[in-house]
């Protein structure tokens, strides 16, 4: 799949989901964005680069359930050898992740959080020496996302975070573990993890007549 694709997709989800989850929570919407870079340890490769763009798309049921989705992508040099020679080459992958994140204390300095998702990542097996190698590896893949990590709040209205995480992407021959760290900007810092409180809607006032006019003075009978 071609990046201008994953891009399509990526603006177009947030449009996507909102009218299912808007049912179960409040508030729902741009929360904010999350950019990490690291390293990943791909199986049949060594350890490579790694890097994501995040967006928080507001929260599910609890403020602390937020919601994302995101852009990944990871590059190494293969590591296996058949019939022992050694295979060289390397792959690339670039896709797409989505899932929800749960942030333990969220108000607080420090906040550990876990989350799970789904990854859709296109790999290209480039320059590799064995063909049979180069199918195994090349190809579109869906998998597991699962992990954890923490961050750190910094100021007052903890608008901006130093985050760092570990995951784990099971479930294809490029299964990796990823580790990295960067920022996170939420957009209204330590207030997102206050649920809205709607104002109780008022009963419709039904207007009071106007008092009847005062009665004139009593007329006598006519003699």
């Amino acid at each position: 799949m071609k990046p201008q694709v994953m891009i399509a997709l990526l603006l177009a989800l947030p449009g996507s989901v909102a009218p299912r989850a808007s049912c179960a929570q409040k508030l729902l919407g741009f929360g904010g964005l999350e950019v990490r870079a690291g390293a990943a340890n791909p199986k049949n490769a060594s350890s490579g680069g790694a890097y994501a763009l995040d967006a928080d798309l507001g929260y599910l049921w609890r403020p602390e359930l937020r919601t994302y989705v995101g852009l990944d992508g990871f590059l190494a040099n293969t590591d296996l050898s058949v019939n022992g020679v050694d295979v060289e080459g390397s792959i690339k992958g670039f896709g797409l992740e989505t899932g929800v994140r749960y942030d333990l204390v969220p108000t607080r300095r420090l906040s550990p959080y876990g989350l799970l998702g789904l990854s859709f990542t296109d790999v290209s097996a480039r320059d590799v020496s064995d063909p049979t190698t180069r199918e195994l590896l090349d190809g579109f893949y869906t998998e597991l996302v699962y992990g954890i990590g923490v961050a750190w709040h910094l100021g007052q209205r903890q608008v901006w975070s130093v985050v760092g995480d570990i995951r784990g992407v099971s479930g294809s021959d490029v299964g990796r573990a990823v580790l990295t760290a960067g920022v996170r900007w939420t957009r209204r810092g330590r207030e997102a993890y206050t649920p809205e409180v709607r104002a109780p809607e008022q009963p419709p006032v039904t207007p009071t007549p106007p008092p009847p006019p005062p009665a004139g003075p009593p007329v006598g009978k006519a003699w």
